[in-house]
Order: C-alpha cells, then sequence, then structure tokens
C-alpha cells in the first residue's frame, strides 16, 4: 500500500510518519523540502517499487525539477497513491505557538523535533516572528490543505482528535483510514504521552 500524508508544519505528521515505519512502511519524510532533502526530484524512485510506503510531504513544499504551482503539483502526485491522510489543527492558538517554536528552535539551530514547553520561545523573537508576516504562511497553508480536501472529497485529519486523550475516538479514525496495518498498534504508538510538548516548564 501507498500512502502520502499530506499536513501542515507542527501537525502531528512526523509522528504518524514515524508510526508507519514502526509497522515497518518504508517511510520518505518531506522530499521536497529543499532545507533538507536538496537532491530529491520528482518522480520518487521509491514509489516504482511495489512495496508498502508513506510518504510525507507538508503543504507549499514542491520539486526542484518542477516548474509547477503547488496546486498543480499535489493534484498530480497524489494520483501515485492509494490512501491520503490530510492532518492540521483546529486550534489555531496552540497552532501558532508550537509553529513560532519551531522556527525559534531552527534559528538558534537546534532540531525542530524535541520536547518543549511554553514560555520557552523569547517574547522578541514572538514580536518580531509576527511583525514580518511569518504567520501569514501557517494560514496559507491552511487555506491550501482545503482545497485539497475539497478536490479529493477527503475530509482533513485533525490533530486534536488523533493525538488527544480519548484513544477510543482517535481509532475511530485511525480505523477509518482503512489502512494496511494494525490500527491498534499505531493508536498506540500516537499516544499522548509520547507528544513533543510537555505541560511543565522544563524541557525534558
Amino acid at each position: 500500500m501507498k500512502v502520502l500524508i499530506l499536513g501542515i508544519s507542527r501537525s502531528g505528521t512526523t509522528s504518524l510518519l514515524n508510526g508507519f515505519k514502526h509497522q515497518k512502511y518504508v517511510t520518505v519524510g518531506e522530499p521536497f523540502n529543499t532545507a533538507i532533502n536538496l537532491n530529491r526530484n520528482y518522480p520518487l524512485e521509491e514509489l516504482s517499487n511495489d512495496i508498502d510506503i508513506c510518504v510525507k510531504t507538508l503543504c507549499n513544499q514542491i520539486p526542484n525539477n518542477l516548474d509547477i504551482s503547488f496546486d498543480d503539483f499535489i493534484k498530480k502526485f497524489i494520483k501515485e497513491f492509494d490512501k491520503i491522510i490530510l492532518l492540521d489543527r483546529k486550534n489555531n492558538i496552540e497552532h501558532e505557538e508550537s509553529f513560532v517554536h519551531m522556527y525559534w528552535r531552527l534559528s538558534i539551530n537546534q532540531p525542530a523535533h524535541t520536547k518543549w514547553s511554553s514560555g520557552v520561545v523569547p517574547n522578541d523573537f514572538k514580536e518580531n516572528f509576527y511583525k514580518d508576516g511569518e504567520m501569514n504562511r501557517l494560514y496559507l497553508w491552511k487555506e491550501q490543505l482545503k482545497k485539497i480536501s475539497n478536490y479529493i472529497n477527503t475530509p482533513i485529519t485533525w490533530y486534536e482528535e488523533l493525538y488527544g486523550k480519548d484513544r477510543i475516538q482517535s481509532l475511530e479514525v485511525i480505523t477509518k483510514w482503512d489502512l494496511d496495518l494494525d490500527s491498534n498498534t499505531l493508536n498506540e504508538y500516537l499516544n499522548p504521552k509520547h507528544k513533543l510538548k510537555q505541560t511543565n516548564k522544563t524541557i525534558i
């Protein structure tokens, strides 16, 4: 089975991709993110193989070798997959907080995917981030995801339902995807006890 995870930054796409890897899928993370995969072009060689594979990409990521809009590219790309999972967050306040935190981490050359807590990002960084209009990208990507959702008639999966405390609800979400894997195992892997954001003030 070939699965595409298409989402927004900080919506749980990496954890979900790792959940597929945990169940022996071949995984490819953000192949068209030029900051981390400068040499990946379209088409992806892995998709030509008869294997269980999961690819994660984010809105607005386009291969270097194509002169094409994101909307046109993703409509072409999704045809190569058996299942499409769309991920976003309902709570925009928490999404913004996580989004700012990610860019602050990157600005000080620290990994974005690490445990964190509220209040660690300096106020001047946050103020400049908003003043410079950096947050506008988050909402542009959210609109792009809505368009894709409508285009392929596939609902967006919400972070809060997939990673929430109600693990029965999350299992129902996963089961509806009708994937070739163990839904209970994936549900446990995505349990919020493993989430990166911590409730205390100390980064673990």
